[in-house]
């Protein structure tokens, strides 16, 4: 999947933040904004429900031998605090009275994330159990491995299926 996979993880990792502007819209009584943020949402969530099932089912299985496990679900707070930044802010900015603004906000959060690799939280695979692990394999390689397993040991070998550039899903 490669760039494909990476641009629709950042995708998917969008629409939470879609869904709490549409809270926000449904509590100004912007019922139109509130359709269409929830709209979209939904549609990114479809496309992480079929990122899911498309590794599960169609890309080829390899085997990958961690020499080193670290934790960094513990990052979603500072995540959540970006994502959620711009409501904080929306005193200052009308969304309703200005749509493209919060388009932009969240294009440019989504451009952020892709161009950084930042993937060591997904709110979406996060709401589903997923959990995110930097590796590093028996080269010494650092990867990101999201899973629903709880790794407790350094040494592993596991199931995975590549999503993305230096991104591994493992295949339960």
């Amino acid at each position: 999947m490669n760039k494909l996979g990476k641009f629709l993880l950042v995708v998917t990792s969008l629409s939470p933040i879609l869904f709490a502007y549409a809270v926000n819209s449904v509590s100004k009584g912007d019922s139109t904004a509130a359709y269409y943020f929830t709209i979209c949402g939904v549609g990114f969530s479809v496309i992480g429900f079929l990122i899911l099932w498309f590794c599960k089912t169609q890309i080829s299985i390899e085997t990958l031998k961690i020499k080193k496990v670290k934790s960094v679900d513990k990052q979603a707070i500072a995540f959540l605090v970006i994502y959620l930044m711009p409501l904080f802010a929306d005193n200052a900015i009308d969304f309703r009275a200005h749509p493209w603004t919060a388009i932009y906000v969240i294009a440019i959060i989504g451009v952020v994330v892709y161009h950084s690799n930042a993937f060591a939280f997904n709110p979406l695979l996060a709401l589903l159990w997923y959990h995110f692990y930097e590796i590093e394999n028996e080269d010494g390689m650092t990867y990101m491995l999201v899973t629903r397993k709880l790794l407790r040991k350094q040494s592993n070998t596991i199931k995975v299926v590549e999503i993305a550039d230096y991104v591994y899903m493992d295949r339960e």
